[in-house]
């Protein structure tokens, strides 16, 4: 078919979403103490380097990860709505949910900033943010937030003219 802008952009997306996913794979492996722990020499397991690029390879990921669902949601909500026999959405839905994403939004923008995520994205090395201080619960709800952040950043970009997809 015809590559077009939003068609191209779609197709780097997925390229950087899959280098991202792959790096974070490979780093993780390369410094577990578990996995491949015979394999790998403990010089190379103990890296600094090594660990922030895992770091680093992961928030890219959770960031490309919500941009791609967000290209993809306004299909993905249509069905959803299909399935539970809602034809359309009357104002006062819509009201409700353009709300809902607001507070997403926000509570997103506040993850990112307790998670440091700019610095992340940047390789900067931080030794200690305010999310991990967080217990497991919150830290998995601060990377939820920064995926539904870009989640919805995503859907923003696929109402651009011509990114939509089809």
């Amino acid at each position: 078919g015809r590559w077009n802008e939003p068609r191209a952009l779609r197709c780097l997306l997925n390229i950087l979403l899959a280098g991202a996913c792959l790096l974070t794979v490979i780093s993780g492996c390369l410094t577990s103490s578990e996995l491949f722990a015979d394999v790998v020499p403990f010089s190379l397991r103990s890296n600094p380097l090594l660990y922030q690029v895992h770091s680093t390879a992961a928030r890219y990921f959770l960031v490309l990860a919500g941009l791609h669902l967000g290209l993809h949601l306004k299909a993905w909500w249509q069905k959803w709505l299909h399935v539970a026999g809602i034809p359309s959405r009357p104002l006062p839905a819509r009201m409700l949910l353009l709300g809902f994403g607001m507070l997403l939004g926000a509570a997103g923008a506040y993850a990112a900033h307790q998670d440091r995520l700019v610095e992340h994205l940047q390789g900067a090395h931080i030794f200690m943010t305010p999310a991990l201080s967080y217990n497991g619960a919150g830290y998995a709800l601060t990377q939820a937030g920064i995926f539904l952040l870009f989640a919805e950043i995503g859907w923003l970009l696929s109402l651009w003219k011509g990114v939509r997809l089809k």
